[in-house]
């Protein structure tokens, strides 16, 4: 395709440019010219977990469990942290009937997600509260404030309380 060929001359060896191509391919509804293009990536950067996710991730898509698998324990070989790659092994197990397998894979995938969960509804909560915090300042409550920003407990909150107590003449504070 065009694309392709403007690809191939702009940046024929991106790791990035590749997977991104690649990406391309697999939103337009083309598995296998995708995983063409991560596997070319591969031969680059054969223990990289982008482009092993985006194997697994294809092959996946295109029913071919057992690469799937292969390609999504390489990614957790490296990054045994990685949850997308943790579904699809479960995913791929699950259709190559090792329910067993699948059900512990499911099960580390079901705790990074909550945790990832957890991790970003308190960074929410950090934001909400830093600008209720700013918010209280200049209105003029400022006691409260900086009661706020203290108990939220964040670099951000502490930088926040700093510049707060500085404009309170606080500067000992």
């Amino acid at each position: 395709t065009l694309k392709a060929e403007y690809f191939h001359l702009a940046a024929p060896d991106s790791i990035d440019a590749r997977l991104g191509l690649g990406d391309v391919y697999l939103q337009q509804g083309q598995p296998q010219d995708a995983l063409n293009e991560y596997n070319r990536a591969l031969v680059a950067d054969t223990k990289g977990a982008a482009a092993n996710f985006r194997v697994a991730d294809a092959n996946l898509r295109l029913g071919r469990f057992a690469e799937a698998a292969q390609a999504a324990a390489k990614v957790l070989a490296v990054d045994a942290g990685h949850r997308k790659a943790h579904y699809v092994l479960a995913t791929a197990l699950v259709r190559m009937e090792a329910k067993d397998e699948a059900e512990k894979e499911l099960e580390v995938y079901r705790k990074l997600e909550a945790e990832s969960r957890t991790e970003t509804d308190r960074g929410r909560n950090l934001i909400v509260t830093n600008r209720q915090a700013g918010t209280k300042f200049l209105e003029g409550q400022s006691e409260e404030a900086l009661t706020m920003f203290l108990k939220e407990g964040s670099a951000t909150a502490y930088m926040n309380l700093g510049t707060a107590q500085s404009k309170l003449g606080q500067h000992k504070a």
